[in-house]
């Protein structure tokens, strides 16, 4: 790994988080309803954030579920969220949520980690900023395309509603 604070990345992952009463990864289990294997999986790619921050020169800005780790992590084991914070040898350049749409900074995040870890951060965990309008005009206007042609052939079109509003929600 290409790290460039090799011993500021092994204290970030020598701090197991925990809650009031359980681990994050089970805290996570809980509030979420997900995986013990996901919510791991969310808590290694906090750490990676938390680490970026440090060795980051530009704002850094997290996905939704390194937030939602963070958050849930602050809530439900204030202590130890402060404990692991108090590791960090400065403030981090870890922007607000808002900055989130900010597609360049998240990109440049994105980036950032590649350098670091040496690999692409993982899609389910770190998705895109979206496809833009284009794409989304072509594909309602594809639905609606399909939609006629099933109604004309006397199909259902209602799992054609459900795959357009499953990729609606998708692009947001």
């Amino acid at each position: 790994m290409p790290l460039s604070n090799p011993g500021l990345w092994a204290a970030i992952q020598a701090h197991q988080p925990v809650t009031r009463d359980r681990t994050l990864g089970q805290a996570l289990c809980r509030a979420f309803d997900v995986r013990a294997r996901t919510a791991e999986d969310a808590i290694v790619e906090y750490r990676r954030f938390l680490y970026l921050g440090q060795v980051a020169d530009i704002g850094v800005v997290a996905p939704r579920s390194v937030r939602a780790v963070q958050r849930i992590h602050a809530e439900e084991g204030p202590r130890d969220h402060a404990d692991l914070l108090s590791l960090l040898p400065r403030p981090s350049t870890a922007q607000d949520a808002g900055r989130r749409r900010d597609r360049t900074a998240f990109d440049e995040t994105k980036m950032l980690y590649r350098a670091e870890f040496g690999f692409a951060p993982p899609h389910r965990l770190w998705p895109e900023t979206g496809l833009g309008v284009l794409p989304l005009i072509l594909g309602v206007a594809g639905f609606g395309l399909a939609g006629a042609w099933f109604l004309a052939a006397g199909i259902s079109i209602e799992p054609l509603v459900m795959a357009g509003l499953g990729s609606v929600l998708l692009l947001k």
